[in-house]
């Protein structure tokens, strides 16, 4: 048994410390980790897991790749990544992420391993794109382009996967014709593939997974520019075509993004209900920052009906779940929005220090 083993103070009775084979006991650890992460990691990163399990080991797995880190095992690292990447983006860890993947990208880069260099850069643009400040943007877009430029080394899906965010960080940026050409250069690629198959295990129907990301993507473009009609078109069909191949999580986030059109348009019910069914999906999966989103948006819903009361308690919860994701800008947003309220924390400041009870 590996588990809460610690190389640091081991005692090994009758053996010196110093004649211990730290080697072999790590290879024995990362041959622990990769098997038990192929028992219980899981490497379809689009889709809601189920990670209890995960979580309970994650202190032996964090140690085992700072391990990778600081003896310079990328390969070891790769092979152990894939399992576990889904569940350090759900949940929030950032700092590891960029270390990590900063590492890994250089030493591939080093080894002239164009293919994993280019998979490494785009998940951490993929990591710094999940802030909206305009450093994260900044450096999503550097990592991404460094990532681009190997496309040809690339698998199908690899370049799919750079397309799709490359999109999807356009929009976060506000530049619409330069988001509307990564669309259209994304259904190009599209029709031009005889076959795409998924380059990750558990990843199924990859062709149409990413055309269902391209509409869903679409829709938030023409959200972002206030066309709401368009908007919930595009929404609306990316919710049936994700329903159409089990893709839940797409599904439920279609749905959050519709329950937002509702609340703008004034369907203040319609709204509430959908808003609703997302959180109770997303929080059931451990999604947090679709919860606080949602969250977000549902306390504008029960403010605009007349309950302030409801709002507050909605908006601290939506920034504590902003707060754990280190989602500033959203942070802020949200505290503006209890300044509004004619209900509110006695004392705003706990929202910025610690726990708000």
């Amino acid at each position: 048994e590996v588990e809460g083993l610690e190389v640091e103070g081991l005692e090994v009775e009758g053996l010196e410390v110093e004649k211990f084979n730290f080697e072999g006991f790590y290879q024995r650890w990362l041959d622990w980790g990769e098997s038990w992460l192929r028992r219980y990691g899981n490497r379809d990163r689009w889709e809601w897991q189920d990670y209890g399990t995960l979580d309970g080991q994650w202190d032996n797995l964090e140690k085992l790749l700072n391990w990778c880190e600081t003896e310079n095992r990328v390969e070891a690292f790769w092979r152990l990544w894939p399992w576990i990447k889904g569940y350090t983006t759900l949940e929030g860890r950032v700092a590891l992420r960029k270390r990590w993947l900063r590492w890994a990208g250089n030493a591939f880069e080093e080894r002239e391993e164009w293919a994993k260099a280019a998979a490494t850069y785009f998940d951490l643009g993929f990591t710094y794109s999940s802030s909206d400040t305009p450093d994260s943007l900044a450096a999503a877009q550097a990592y991404f382009d460094q990532g681009w430029q190997w496309r040809e080394h690339c698998s199908a899906q690899s370049q799919m996967d750079l397309i799709v965010n490359q999109c999807r960080l356009a929009i976060r940026q506000s530049r619409e014709h330069e988001a509307y050409r990564w669309l259209e250069i994304g259904r190009q690629f599209i029709e031009e593939m005889a076959d795409l198959e998924g380059e990750t295990e558990g990843e199924q129907q990859p062709k149409e997974r990413l055309q269902t990301q391209l509409g869903y993507y679409e829709g938030e473009l023409n959200f972002k520019a206030g066309r709401l009609e368009e908007a919930e078109r595009c929404y609306s069909q990316a919710r049936e075509a994700a329903i159409a191949i089990k893709w839940e999580r797409a599904a439920v986030l279609s749905e959050g993004w519709l329950g937002d059109i509702a609340f703008r348009q004034g369907r203040l019910e319609e709204a509430e209900k959908m808003l609703k069914r997302t959180i109770q999906k997303a929080s059931s999966q451990g999604d947090r920052r679709c919860s606080a989103l949602c969250q977000l948006t549902l306390a504008e819903v029960v403010r605009a009906k007349g309950s302030d009361r409801r709002a507050s308690t909605l908006a601290i919860e939506a920034f504590k779940g902003f707060r754990q994701l280190r989602m500033e800008l959203e942070m802020e947003q949200t505290v503006d929005l209890i300044k509004t309220l004619n209900y509110k924390p006695a004392n705003l400041s706990f929202l910025l220090e610690g726990d708000v009870d």
